[in-house]
């Protein structure tokens, strides 16, 4: 059982010549992340793995400018990623390792949206699920096979599947083939900010 923990705060005051001139700046962020993994080896051929991990992240500003008329400037950024995970690994016999697992992610982001023209913030959470068998049906042909199905608040459902061989034809020559299909949704940032 492991758990590790980090945080950082920072304080910024300066002046700088903007786009529209002089102008007195003072920034504020900060950042905090949990991590907790446990292992545990359940059967001498069974192990299981489960993780938590939490991380936020705040920034805020203000620009007020120097010398000439006008209201202060507010920006902020805020952003929350929650995560759970865990994996099962099991070998059958001395040819099948067999691995799967599930997979939970949620995202908050939220700041000053220059294309929508607001502070309201967007949330997306994804669920998958996952499974893996490697066979080595002869000493030197080992095929990997699986797939992964997730599950996305914003784009719905898609089924991930992939395959692999290798031949080791001798001490020096390996062969290797793959196939695989991917998903990847945009993230909060690139679709709202």
């Amino acid at each position: 059982l492991g758990f590790t923990a980090n945080a950082y705060r920072n304080r910024e005051r300066g002046q700088n010549l903007s786009e529209t001139g002089p102008v007195d700046g003072v920034g504020n962020d900060s950042t905090q992340t949990y991590a907790l993994v446990a292992d545990w080896i359940w059967r001498p051929s069974t192990t299981i793995q489960a993780r938590a991990y939490s991380a936020r992240y705040d920034e805020n500003n203000v620009t007020t400018p120097i010398g000439r008329p006008g209201a202060p400037a507010r920006a902020n950024l805020n952003e929350r990623l929650q995560r759970l995970d865990a994996t099962i690994s099991h070998a059958v016999g001395s040819r099948h390792f067999v691995q799967g697992g599930v997979e939970w992610a949620q995202t908050l982001y939220r700041g000053a949206n220059r294309l929508a023209g607001d502070n309201v913030g967007q949330q997306v959470t994804a669920t998958d699920a996952w499974v893996q068998d490697k066979w080595t049906p002869m000493r030197r042909v080992t095929v990997t096979a699986g797939g992964r199905m997730t599950s996305h608040s914003m784009f719905g459902q898609a089924w991930v599947p992939k395959a692999g061989v290798i031949f080791k034809l001798s001490d020096a020559w390996i062969l290797r083939g793959s196939f695989g299909m991917g998903f990847r949704a945009p993230d909060l940032g690139q679709l709202y900010f």
